[in-house]
């Protein structure tokens, strides 16, 4: 005759008793899981997936308590569904005492003790320093640490930042209802205006459209919570256009439009100057003055204007930053088949090594930039500037001559006007002077 057993009596393969709650500071277990889950397959009567349910929402407690966030219930529910048919696998081979069976249930047995983590993937990236080091310990083997007691100073800090944000919130309510507020105003502002043109003579009618007029306007004050800003617009493109001439922020420009507007004895609460205002002009204005410049000017003369920019920079900017060829200036060419001397900053003239010339290399002006020459260590291709020719031209002997010749020239006319200074004055006695013959 079968017996009926108690939930506390019944002995799960592998488990142990069943348990009809998780219990403990700790996070829940791959042990009190199970436990919990058979128990409710056992005693409630649910199914499989229905018993997986309920457990989650029970690990869900304590995992909520530590503050990490947890993957999503169905994720959860999988977990414990693949651990149940782990563990149903090995119950169909209880009766197998192989090495391989009993290998697999000394690792189920070690593993029971382990942290059942269903934290989220990027739980250590969101949670803070403290509760990272709480899920460190709990996925350690034997889950050391444990949940301790409600932190007052966190708690009182939270409560804090909540009031702060409800505030925010508030605030901006009565910021929207405020505008609405003043759209309102001005649309019946609108209708009045417009009611006081038609109408020549006042009426019955006017008189009734005035005092709803200013009954609707009195309750409207009276809803308005927060400083009435001014509506009158008077921003221009010129003068958005001087303050993004001189580069004037938009506080700045507040402080100056004021003050201009009280000099003028304009009311500065009825005019629009604040730094949304500008703001909003601003971006206009410019996106205004883009489209303008787009349509009036073709893109070909932009693209010519460009050219010439580049061309005027090239030739009067970049030209002096080149450096010329002393050896063009003295007359000095490098021709093919000559013998040079190829100059160096670390090394003395005297100790420049020899090349021969196999190749020039000209630039896109026809000018020759680089050289190939043919040295002792090999082939070698330098620049123009670095290459000394051996030999001394006729052309540039001759403008020698020339410039010798000028400089004999200058010497013996600066050598008469000396010598005639020099050369001493004799005087008759009447005060003539006497002439050499």
């Amino acid at each position: 005759m079968a017996s009926n057993l108690r939930s506390g009596d019944r002995n799960i393969y592998l488990i142990g008793s069943e348990h009809h709650q998780i219990t403990g500071c700790k996070l829940p277990s791959n042990c009190q899981v199970l436990s919990l889950l058979f128990y409710n397959l056992h005693e409630v009567k649910l199914s499989i997936r229905e018993s997986a349910n309920l457990v989650v929402h029970e690990c869900l407690i304590f995992w909520e308590k530590a503050r990490i966030p947890t993957r999503a219930t169905p994720h959860c529910v999988e977990k414990i569904m693949k651990m149940y048919n782990h563990w149903h696998n090995l119950q169909k081979s209880a009766c197998r005492r192989s090495e391989t069976q009993e290998e697999n249930e000394r690792n189920f047995i070690s593993d029971l003790n382990n942290l059942f983590d269903i934290a989220h993937a990027n739980a250590l990236e969101i949670i803070k320093i403290e509760d990272r080091t709480f899920l460190w310990s709990q996925r350690e083997l034997g889950r050391r640490g444990g949940l301790m007691g409600i932190n007052m100073k966190l708690a009182k800090r939270e409560e804090r930042v909540l009031l702060r944000v409800i505030e925010q919130e508030n605030r901006r309510v009565k910021a929207h209802r405020s505008s609405e507020i003043d759209d309102n105003f001005m649309d019946s502002s609108e209708e009045s205006s417009g009611t006081e043109d038609i109408s020549d003579q006042p009426g019955p009618s006017s008189n009734i459209t005035q005092s709803s007029l200013e009954k609707n306007i009195n309750a409207q004050i009276e809803l308005r919570t927060g400083i009435v800003r001014g509506r009158k617009y008077f921003l221009t493109p010129k003068i958005m256009a001087v303050l993004d001439r001189f580069h004037i922020s938009q506080r700045s420009a507040v402080f100056i439009l004021e003050a201009v507007a009280e000099s003028l004895g304009h009311n500065i609460y009825e005019l629009a100057i604040n730094r949304n205002t500008i703001q909003r002009y601003w971006e206009d204005f410019r996106k205004t003055k883009a489209t303008r410049i787009k349509e009036n000017e073709p893109y070909a003369f932009i693209e010519m204007l460009i050219t010439d920019i580049r061309k005027k920079f090239r030739s009067e900017y970049l030209g002096l930053l080149i450096q010329r060829n002393e050896h063009k200036k003295q007359g000095r060419e490098i021709k093919l088949g000559k013998v040079v001397l190829i100059g160096s900053d670390n090394v003395k003239c005297t100790d420049w090594p020899l090349g021969f010339v196999i190749e020039l290399l000209p630039g896109k002006d026809g000018v020759t930039k680089l050289v190939r020459l043919r040295t002792f260590e090999g082939e070698l291709l330098l620049p123009v500037r670095r290459i000394f020719p051996l030999e001394v031209s006729s052309s540039w002997f001759k403008c020698r001559q020339k410039e010798t010749k000028h400089e004999n020239s200058d010497n013996e006319v600066s050598s008469e006007t000396f010598r005639n200074d020099t050369e001493s004055v004799t005087f008759k006695k009447s005060g003539r002077t006497v002439k050499q013959p």
